[in-house]
């Protein structure tokens, strides 16, 4: 009888697992059963080609476009200083991305989806499968460099937090991973490059004028000195030949030159030692013209990023960048 009663409590022990492991697994699928991917958000999950398995975990986070002040709500985002572009809420089962319409920070809206897809898959991950994984994601951000963008930053995120994100970054921004890890992705993405793409088209839109303004503050940084040495030499010069110009003068009212042709060759000197300079002069002002211009380039590069930070940041204020002044 007593074998019979433990083997009775266990067969609805495995019972109650098998229904509860049917019930999670079912989960995504009442969650997503009245929800529809539509407008843009239809357009963006068409562009990320994901599997049956990530539409489905998609659908069931009621991904939602938010503008800034409900996005900002829903995400608790309310730093000047960093920029959110979207989030996923464990407690609510919710996805909410911002809304960046903008033709000239492409593919910004489909790899955060496609990141915040990837928070809901992490949350549905059982814990025996998490331990492999995580593993894993510790072994590629070992081998990353220690000055790269995503390593840097992921130091900002607490303990608890760390593997979560990472799992997200790496499946979005690193192009080549492990082939375990690689097939692990192939749950999500039927290509997993394309989403890597998008990752970089935003990014390189900033990596650009990024180092466009870097070369341009380094040339003007050169061009600024050459103009200084170049100025001073000038206004030397200048003042040397003011000297002979007066005595020159001073010397013709006394009669002080035994000749014509002395006088000549002395004053002809001196208009030579004038063109020279005049010449010097011209070019200096062409330098400092150019110079001008590349600052001009400078301010409005510098501009034009914080344009487009504007357009990515949820809760930017414009802004008065003063740049580089003029010579």
């Amino acid at each position: 009888m007593k074998h019979r009663a433990r083997f009775g409590s266990l067969l609805f022990t495995i019972f109650i697992v098998a229904t509860l492991l049917c019930a999670y697994a079912f989960q995504d699928e009442f969650k997503a059963g009245d929800y529809a991917l539509t407008g843009d958000l239809s357009s963006i999950a068409t562009s990320l080609n994901l599997t049956s398995r990530a539409q489905l975990i998609l659908r069931a986070t009621h991904p939602s476009l938010q503008e800034k002040e409900n996005f900002n709500q829903n995400c608790n985002s309310h730093s000047q200083e960093i920029y959110v572009l979207g989030c996923y809420r464990e407690d609510q089962d919710r996805l909410y991305i911002y809304n960046v319409d903008s033709s000239e920070i492409p593919g910004v809206r489909e790899v955060t989806t496609a990141h915040e897809m990837l928070h809901a898959a992490y949350h549905r991950l059982l814990f025996w499968e998490k331990n492999d994984l995580n593993n894993q994601l510790q072994s590629v951000y070992h081998q990353l460099p220690t000055d790269s963008d995503l390593r840097v930053s992921m130091q900002n995120y607490r303990p608890d937090e760390f593997y979560d994100e990472l799992h997200s970054r790496l499946g979005t921004e690193v192009k080549n991973l492990p082939a375990p890890l690689e097939r692990y992705y192939q749950r999500y993405f039927v290509d997993r490059q394309a989403i890597v793409k998008f990752n970089e088209q935003y990014h390189n839109v900033f990596t650009e004028l990024k180092r466009e303004t870097d070369r341009l503050k380094t040339s003007i940084e050169t061009k600024k000195q050459a103009i200084e040495a170049q100025t001073k030499q000038y206004q030397e010069q200048k003042q040397q030949l003011n000297t002979v110009i007066s005595d020159f003068n001073s010397r013709a009212a006394r009669g002080d030159f035994s000749s014509q042709t002395d006088f000549n060759t002395k004053r002809q000197a001196i208009v030579s030692r004038i063109d020279k300079l005049n010449l010097e002069y011209d070019q200096l002002k062409k330098n400092i013209e150019e110079l001008n211009s590349e600052i001009a380039k400078y301010n409005q590069s510098i501009y034009h990023n914080n344009e487009l930070i504007d357009q990515i940041n949820s809760n930017s204020i414009p802004k008065v960048d003063k740049g580089l002044s003029n010579s």
